[in-house]
């Protein structure tokens, strides 16, 4: 049996949605080599999303940057790439992304919704401040010396 990309990519939906996430992942992985790359994108994107749901982020970060690579305007790619640096701890590749989704034009409500997530990793930003303290010795010290026994005299820096 020979399937389209196409059917495989629905082949591979199927096998996930039923639970059998190895065949998924091995269709996902042929489709991830295909000569079209919108099939060999969508199908990244999925291996990418259902990798990201087993908690293996690292790998489906890689795989989203290789749409990237080749798509550099792919704004759900972006949006799903920021989301996977924040969870893994990158706030500031996160807000890059989104940086990057932002000046790409979105219609009106996504630009409202980008803006939220994007204020939203602003605010979980570490905040630090540094304060420092030094002791030094001051040259400038009141001196009284006595002259003689009746006149005193006092000195200033």
């Amino acid at each position: 049996m020979q399937l389209r990309p196409e059917q495989l990519l629905a082949f591979a939906e199927t096998a996930q949605a039923s639970g059998d996430v190895a065949t998924a992942e091995t269709a996902y992985k042929a489709l991830s080599h295909d000569p079209n790359s919108d099939i060999r994108n969508e199908a990244r994107f999925r291996y990418s999303k259902m990798l990201a749901a087993r908690g293996e982020n690292t790998d489906a970060a890689m795989l989203l940057r290789q749409i990237l690579d080749e798509k550099p305007q792919a704004a759900p790619v972006r949006l799903e790439l920021a989301g996977l640096l924040d969870k893994m701890g990158d706030k500031e590749g996160a807000l890059r992304q989104i940086r990057a989704v932002r000046a790409g034009g979105l219609p009106p409500a996504v630009a409202r919704l980008v803006d939220r997530y994007s204020e939203a990793l602003r605010a979980q930003r570490p905040f630090g401040a540094s304060f420092e303290i030094a002791l030094a010795p001051d040259s400038c010290v009141d001196r009284v010396t006595a002259a003689s026994a009746s006149v005193t005299m006092v000195a200033r820096c």
